[in-house]
């Protein structure tokens, strides 16, 4: 069960598909929006009437969103930051994903700090995937578009506030469908309207590919709520060391205490798997290996 949160809700205003989302909850929740007069800050909008929607603010900034490491300064009454954006991919899946950012890589080309994770709230982001699965097959999508968590992956890192990416892909054509801003802003909806969920496990994910299926799966049955997952491409990349802090921080930076590791075996050389299960004693966590 998930106590009460206020939610910030964020984009920016060159993204057409976070610009489409955050234009579909506007006209739904009636929010209203006026000119910012600020250097990071375009567009703010804020409840005008009475409904008791947990919202701070929704606020339109000017920087991409993986360069948004400043977050925590307009919303300093929220729990939840959520960020609406796009989605690439080389494959041009379609696709409605929700993640965290973080960079647990050396690369910093996609923003956030090198070896640096977000924090996280994993009944939250579970939430919103469980919305969307819902809303996704209210509207039969599920049969062209994969919905699901994606591993952790670019920036922002810095901020202290849990910061949840919703996104659609992974082209042009889908970032500018109104139907997808809609089934996103209705997920959203939900959220707002219930807020109860129900967690057995937080836990963090390590292992499989980028569009994270198994642990997808696992949290839409209703046991598992997922903060971090470090995929098997960054576990690769990562000597032990550098792992082992991404690993650790990954259960830290939670503000629900994470009580289950769940690895998949096959991503791992054993000497790395052997690693993460002795950090994993040594804090006192259970490892569940799929």
């Amino acid at each position: 069960m998930v106590k009460m949160v206020k939610y910030g809700f964020a984009y920016s205003i060159d993204d057409i598909a976070g610009a489409g989302i955050a234009y579909r909850l506007v006209e739904n929740l009636g929010l209203r929006c006026l000119d910012y007069e600020d250097p990071k800050l375009k567009y703010l909008c804020k409840l005008v009437d009475s409904r008791s929607y947990e919202i701070e603010l929704l606020g339109g900034f000017i920087d991409d969103v993986v360069y948004l490491e400043y977050l925590d300064q307009y919303f300093k009454d929220s729990n939840v930051i959520v960020i609406f954006s796009r989605h690439s991919s080389s494959a041009a899946v379609p696709s409605l994903t929700v993640h965290y950012p973080g960079n647990p890589r050396r690369d910093p080309s996609h923003g956030g700090k090198p070896l640096e994770l977000s924090y996280t709230m994993p009944s939250i982001s579970t939430a919103f995937l469980r919305n969307l699965y819902k809303v996704a097959d209210e509207s039969g999508l599920l049969s062209n578009f994969e919905v699901s968590f994606e591993a952790t992956h670019h920036g922002p890192t810095g901020n202290k506030k849990p910061i949840i990416f919703i996104e659609i892909g992974s082209t042009e054509k889908e970032w500018r469908d109104i139907s997808l801003h809609e089934v996103w802003a209705k997920a959203i909806e939900k959220i707002l309207y219930n807020e109860n969920i129900y967690c057995r496990y937080f836990a963090v994910g390590f292992g499989g590919p980028h569009y994270s299926k198994r642990f997808t799966e696992m949290s839409i049955e209703d046991k598992y709520c997922f903060g971090h997952i470090i995929p098997r491409y960054s576990i690769k990349e990562l000597d032990t060391n550098d792992f082992l802090k991404i690993a650790l921080e990954s259960i830290e930076r939670s503000y629900e205490r994470i009580n289950l590791v769940v690895a998949e075996k096959k991503s791992f050389t054993s000497d790395k798997l052997k690693a993460l299960e002795d950090l994993c004693k040594r804090v006192g966590l259970e490892v569940l290996k799929i």
